[in-house]
């Protein structure tokens, strides 16, 4: 029990030193303040009055429109891409997905849940840590390897684009049916299944997924461009992915697309 008390208290504490350097971001949840030093560590941010979106995305009674998802979403990335380049040190959130965006009661998106992060060294493009996050959002050389990079985070935010884009759980997809193919494990021990598929393979599996299951209602050139970026978010290969700006980038742009009149 004290053990684990201890680990709660040191995630807190990290959460505090990295969300008191990047609270000043509108799309970060602004963190007021806390206290260490009571029974249960206290930690006091903005109130998120419109849950995550979560909710948004699997709760029937509160379904967004597609453009509010693309709105939000956009919003977001532009928060990721803060937390890699706002700072000399690059730091990897490690649990990015669809329950830590919090939406205020104007549904502007919020960043949070930042007790897992981590810097990237100055010397050193990775970082080699425990293995943290929530299942179906972990890149797959993270899961095996313990090496984080932003690339990591890009394929976390890969997998919150698939639920957005599909209203599916990306946990019962990615986790379930696209693991890691055997050739490409190495270093620890995966907690995934490991099937004797190909990268390719597997890619090739989550675009097809991808092109059966959008959304029926919303801009069908938004809808088809944001598919095509999920899938280079959730490339195999973390070299493969863009970084976490080009992907802000890029919703930026499909925002601004006019659907074809049919």
């Amino acid at each position: 029990m004290a053990s684990s008390f201890q680990t709660y208290k040191n995630w807190c504490i990290n959460e505090v030193a990295v969300v008191s350097q990047m609270s000043k971001h509108n799309n970060v949840l602004k963190f007021f303040g806390c206290c260490l030093e009571t029974e249960i560590p206290t930690l006091v941010y903005e109130f998120a009055g419109n849950g995550s979106l979560f909710d948004h995305i699997f709760d029937d009674h509160r379904l967004l429109s597609w453009e509010s998802r693309l709105r939000i979403v956009t919003e977001a990335a532009h928060a990721v891409a803060y937390v890699h380049l706002g700072r000399p040190k690059t730091i990897v959130h490690r649990d990015i997905n669809s329950r830590n965006i919090l939406l205020d009661q104007n549904y502007v998106a919020k960043m949070s849940e930042f007790e897992f992060s981590i810097p990237i060294p100055l010397d050193k493009k990775y970082v080699d840590a425990e293995v943290v996050g929530t299942l179906g959002f972990i890149a797959p050389e993270s899961h095996n390897t313990g090496r984080f990079t932003e690339k990591s985070d890009v394929y976390n935010f890969g997998a919150v684009l698939f639920e957005a884009l599909t209203g599916k759980r990306a946990w019962n997809i990615l986790h379930h049916e696209f693991e890691v193919p055997k050739e490409n494990c190495r270093g620890k021990s995966s907690i995934l299944r490991v099937h004797s598929c190909s990268w390719d393979e597997i890619e090739r599996k989550i675009e097809s997924y991808l092109k059966a299951n959008l959304l029926d209602e919303g801009n069908r050139k938004q809808l088809n461009e944001c598919a095509e970026l999920a899938q280079r978010c959730l490339k195999m290969n973390p070299d493969e992915r863009p970084t976490m700006k080009e992907v802000a980038q890029s919703l930026r742009l499909i925002k601004r697309l006019q659907d074809t009149p049919t």
